[in-house]
């Protein structure tokens, strides 16, 4: 099996609405809009997180922000935080060569429980990326 039919069984396992289409797989899971990437090669897996919205009075302070939160990787558990079109985004990069489907679904569960976390640290300041505002569909629902 190559390696997407072996991604999107783990999606599937998930909630079986969840699919690969054209190797990425958008979905929301605790009011988080999720990106799953498959690189080309089948090698990586990334993950993108909307945050937050970027206004201008809020940019300064993000960006400062960010790069600290991006030199804390204690804090990051090898997650980076970027920005594109004016949303606030964590990103992180899983390398499928020796991720079995346990793997897959602890780094899904402590990726979307960074957001939370980050997200909670940095929306006093923001307003947060929400549900009714995304227009992706599938539901991150185990079982």
């Amino acid at each position: 099996m190559d390696r997407e039919s072996i991604v999107e069984s783990w999606l599937r396992n998930i909630n079986e609405q969840l699919i690969l289409n054209d190797r990425r797989c958008h979905a929301v899971a605790d009011e988080h809009a999720l990106l799953l990437e498959l690189s080309e090669d089948g090698q990586d897996l990334l993950f993108y997180g909307e945050l937050l919205y970027v206004s201008e009075p809020d940019e300064l302070f993000l960006l400062r922000r960010g790069m600290e939160l991006n030199a804390r990787q204690d804090i990051m558990k090898r997650c980076w935080l970027s920005t594109d079109q004016n949303k606030l985004i964590l990103v992180h990069n899983a390398n499928l060569t020796d991720c079995d489907e346990i793997d897959f679904e602890n780094t899904l569960n402590n990726f979307i429980a960074l957001m939370s976390t980050i997200r909670s640290q940095l929306s006093s300041v923001v307003e947060p990326v929400n549900e009714a505002t995304i227009s992706y569909s599938q539901q991150l629902i185990k079982g």
